[in-house]
C-alpha cells in the first residue's frame, strides 16, 4: 500500500513499507544477485539462491583479480610515463595547515601581535592617464585643451552636446 500525502517522508508518521526495501543488507543482496546474473551470462554456472557460498567466493575472487589488474595497469602507466611523486600524500602537518606562526587576538577579534594583514595590491595599473590627461571624469578624459569622448555621446544625446559645444558652453560642467 502506498501513501501519498504530499509531505516529506520525515514529516509523516507512516510513510509506507518501501523504506524496508532499501535498508540493511538488501543492497548487498541486490549487488550479489547482479554479480550472479552477470557471471551466468558470461558462462559461469552459479546461482545465488542455490549456491550462496559459491557465489560469494566467486565474487571475492573476481573483485581481487579486478583490483590486481587495475593496480598492474596503474603501475605500468606510471612506469612508462612517470609521475609517482605526484601520488605521494604530503605529511599530516601540512594537510592540517598547522604552522608555528604565533598570532594573538583581542576579545574583539583584532590582531594584537603576530601576523599582520598583507597589503592588497590591484592587478590593474592605477593613476595612469592616457594622452597626457590630468584627471578622469565619468567616461571621458578631461584636460585643458582636449576632450576624448568614449561613450558619453551615446548616453547624453549627441545633439545637445554638439549644440552646447558650438555655442562655447562647457559640455561637462560637473568636471574639474
Amino acid at each position: 500500500m502506498s501513501l501519498d500525502t504530499g509531505k516529506e517522508a520525515e514529516q509523516v508518521d507512516y510513510a509506507g513499507e518501501n523504506f524496508i526495501r532499501f535498508s540493511g543488507d538488501t543492497s548487498k543482496h541486490a549487488q550479489a544477485q547482479m554479480f550472479a546474473w552477470e557471471a551466468q551470462h558470461a558462462g559461469v554456472d552459479v546461482h545465488l539462491l542455490a549456491e550462496p557460498t559459491k557465489a560469494e567466493k566467486l565474487k571475492v575472487e573476481y573483485v581481487g583479480k579486478k583490483e590486481e589488474i587495475k593496480s598492474s595497469i596503474q603501475d605500468s602507466i606510471l612506469e612508462r610515463y612517470g609521475g609517482k611523486e605526484h601520488l605521494q600524500v604530503p605529511p599530516k602537518a601540512l594537510l592540517l595547515a598547522q604552522t608555528e606562526h604565533y598570532v594573538e587576538y583581542s576579545r574583539a577579534g583584532k590582531i594584537i601581535k603576530g601576523a599582520e594583514k598583507p597589503v592588497v595590491s590591484s592587478r590593474y595599473e592605477e593613476d595612469v592617464m592616457i594622452n597626457n590627461h590630468q584627471s578622469v571624469c565619468l567616461l571621458t578624459y578631461v584636460s585643458c585643451t582636449s576632450f576624448i569622448y568614449i561613450a558619453f555621446l551615446l548616453l547624453a544625446g549627441v545633439g545637445l552636446i554638439l549644440e552646447r559645444w558650438t555655442m562655447g558652453i562647457s559640455v561637462l560642467p560637473f568636471c574639474n
